[in-house]
């Protein structure tokens, strides 16, 4: 292993130690949000009212409207309920392999 003249080895261990740690976060994150995106695309219906809502909150932000902030704000809220009550439900279900 390759250790910095000036650095005790033990400190280049440290690094390499956290460095690790924290790419195993980043893995771990990748493939949460990979289990969900497969989990919501094969488990979600497309005309839900979330999904509706959140289309909505879209386009509210593509045109710019200077209304859209009020719309969007009460939209958000609802939408943040429904994400809730979607994750509690989620958290039941058995894990799948």
């Amino acid at each position: 292993m390759y250790c910095h003249p000036r650095r005790p080895a033990s400190l280049s261990v440290a690094i390499t130690e956290a460095l690790r740690a924290e790419a195993t976060l980043h893995e771990d994150a990748i493939a949460a949000g990979r289990t969900l995106e497969g989990f919501l695309l094969s488990n979600s219906d497309a005309t839900d009212q979330f999904f509706a809502k959140v289309a909505v909150v879209l386009e509210i932000r593509r045109r710019g409207s200077p209304h859209g902030a009020t719309m969007e704000a009460a939209l958000t809220a609802s939408a943040q309920q429904s994400v809730l009550k979607f994750l509690n439900r989620i958290s039941t279900l058995k894990e799948t392999p």
